[in-house]
């Protein structure tokens, strides 16, 4: 059994999908008080021949936060059909209340079906306040989801206020477990308890989830993380990524890599507990 998460959020019924995955260039403007700077573009051809060359079907491009609510460079690779082969992609935008109707649905014909927040070192917004209620209404109505990544100490409180408002709502990177350590972790814990069917989990980039753990260490981490969310939540609310291509963490990553973790976490589904 494998992970289908990304063919729900992409609203497809079967194929392999990449779940999470960034194109850029790094010509335009990028926002003020970044914690990063590329210093190469990451190309939609390159990743497409990395899509063809692994025998993936597609994937969902995800809006990097060094460009803001600069959605162009994305909308565009979105549209470019005519390179896209077999292949099917899909879009999550980074928006915010002061985005317009017109420009949301301008990105929905093209292919953007989530937004994204970004929270890492930053501040939590008022999410009751009247605009950011309206922001995320509209953003449901269009049946977005809302995709959030933020350090696992600063989940709890965010995870049901967020998801009384979303669609549905995904959480990156295996919810950044606090200093890695998902088993003390109230934001770790506040994940596998959040109620309903709408909260879905990438299983993406351990590297972050995990920051001071390499090799063998870091694998054992991730299994056992994996292990408590694929006990907890249905394979079409688990969603594998390649977190392509890497970004700050480009050393020593490869998309064979990442497809080696998504085969070993999905081999948890039907290995039973005390096997694991």
């Amino acid at each position: 059994m494998k992970f289908t998460g990304a063919n729900v959020l992409m609203g497809l019924p079967s194929g392999r999908y990449d779940g999470h995955a960034h194109v850029f260039g790094i010509d335009g403007t990028m926002v003020s008080g970044r914690r990063y700077t590329p210093d190469r573009p990451a190309l939609l051809a390159d990743y497409i021949a990395l899509l063809k060359g692994h025998g993936l079907d597609g994937g969902l491009l995800v809006q990097p936060s060094f460009l803001g609510t600069d959605n162009t460079y994305l909308v565009d690779c979105l549209r470019r059909t005519d390179e896209h082969g077999d292949l099917v992609f899909r879009g999550v935008a980074m928006t915010d209340p002061a985005t317009s109707d017109t420009a949301l649905a301008d990105m929905a014909e093209a292919g953007v079906l989530g937004m994204r927040l970004n929270l890492i070192g930053r501040e939590v917004p008022d999410f009751t306040t009247p605009e950011w209620r309206g922001h995320l209404h509209d953003l449901a109505a269009l049946g977005w989801h809302l995709e959030v990544q933020i350090e696992g100490a600063r989940l709890s409180p965010v995870l049901p206020v967020l998801a009384e408002h979303a669609y549905r709502l995904v959480i990156d990177h295996f919810g950044l477990p606090a200093q890695g350590c998902f088993e003390t972790c109230a934001g770790f814990r506040a994940l596998l308890e959040a109620p309903g069917d709408q909260v879905f989990v990438k299983l993406s980039a351990p590297y972050r989830a995990f920051p001071d753990a390499a090799g063998d260490v870091l694998s054992e981490r991730a299994r056992s993380a994996a292990t408590r969310l694929v006990e907890r939540f249905a394979p079409e609310r688990l969603v594998w990524g390649s977190d392509w291509p890497w970004t700050r963490h480009e050393a020593g990553r490869s998309f064979e890599e990442a497809l080696t973790w998504r085969a070993t976490w999905e081999s948890l589904i039907s290995t039973p507990p005390a096997s694991r």
